[in-house]
């Protein structure tokens, strides 16, 4: 379709170095069939591949969708959000639908069903679908067991319970505009934030449909054959959980129990881990739920 109007939804594509899959990711963004405008901002992090020359080919092909920003120095290792702030400038849809550069939609109607509920439930914040999982190396699918839940579900969310995916997901803009603007530090600006802060403030809902393929690599922002960076990964995603639970709306006793629980673990994994040890005396752990303290010390000694 020709895209002359305001989008209703943008598509934030970040990539960097997926020459191997930009071009399945591009071939899922294209193929929607919708009644709408929308417009898919495809952010190249300064590859030193051949992603940029693959999406100027789509550029070209498609330039009423495909609005590419071209970075001439990486913005993530900057670790200063810039990437955030970039990308959002160039938004301009009511609803913002993501994927990024090494994973791909396989629904053609994914951005027509989210629209339509959204445009039907105002109190919903988000909705997310069903998906699969393809392990590049061995060339397998693998069911990702997404349990559906809908309503209100920030207290899952806290406790990570809640089977939400970035790729998957469309929220409102307000959303996304706002939920990266905390100053604290050590924290992860990144999808655990904003699902947080969605699910603190509004509904969300499962299609349980599957509409799109996450692509499983040995190292990518989130997956790590090395341990110590899947131990600070986890740190990060913890503290973010930490923050909310202070800070977001009050949960029942046996909810804030099991996040001091869960995500003090983490944190005392990465004291371990980086020497670290005043991580150990600043982290509240709920003792109660364990049964000893001699099975605490075994813990963080030997099973971290």
């Amino acid at each position: 379709m020709i895209q002359k109007d305001s989008p209703l939804v943008t598509i934030q594509c970040l990539t960097y170095n997926h020459e191997p899959y930009i071009r399945q990711c591009l071939e899922g963004f294209v193929m929607q069939q919708t009644d709408f405008c929308f417009e898919v901002i495809v952010h190249d992090d300064a590859s030193t591949d051949g992603t940029a020359n693959i999406i100027r080919e789509y550029e070209q092909k498609y330039p009423d969708i495909i609005k590419p920003i071209y970075e001439k120095e990486n913005q993530y290792s900057k670790h200063d959000d810039s990437l955030i702030r970039i990308i959002n400038e160039h938004t301009r849809g009511k609803y913002i639908a993501f994927c990024e550069g090494d994973d791909y939609w396989i629904d053609s109607l994914k951005l027509q069903k989210q629209v339509d509920f959204l445009e039907e439930h105002h109190d919903y914040g988000a909705v997310y679908t069903d998906f699969e999982g393809y392990e590049q190396e061995t060339g397998n699918r693998k069911s990702m067991n997404i349990v559906p839940k809908d309503g209100w579900r920030y207290n899952e969310m806290l406790c990570r319970k809640l089977n939400i995916w970035t790729l998957t997901t469309m929220v409102r803009r307000e959303f996304i505009m706002n939920y990266y603007d905390i100053q604290e530090q050590d924290i992860f600006r990144g999808d655990i934030m904003l699902f947080l802060y969605i699910t603190s403030k509004a509904k969300v809902k499962c299609i349980h449909e599957k509409t799109a393929v996450y692509r499983i690599l040995k190292n990518s922002a989130s997956h790590f054959t090395d341990k110590l960076q899947s131990i600070r990964f986890n740190y990060l995603g913890a503290n973010t959980m930490l923050y909310y639970l202070k800070n977001g709306p009050k949960v029942p006793k046996s909810v804030e129990l099991y996040a001091l629980h869960l995500h003090g673990n983490n944190r005392i994994r990465y004291a371990y881990a980086f020497n670290k040890q005043k991580i150990i005396l600043q982290t509240e752990y709920p003792f109660r739920s364990i049964n000893s303290m001699r099975f605490f010390l075994f813990y963080i000694l030997y099973a971290i």
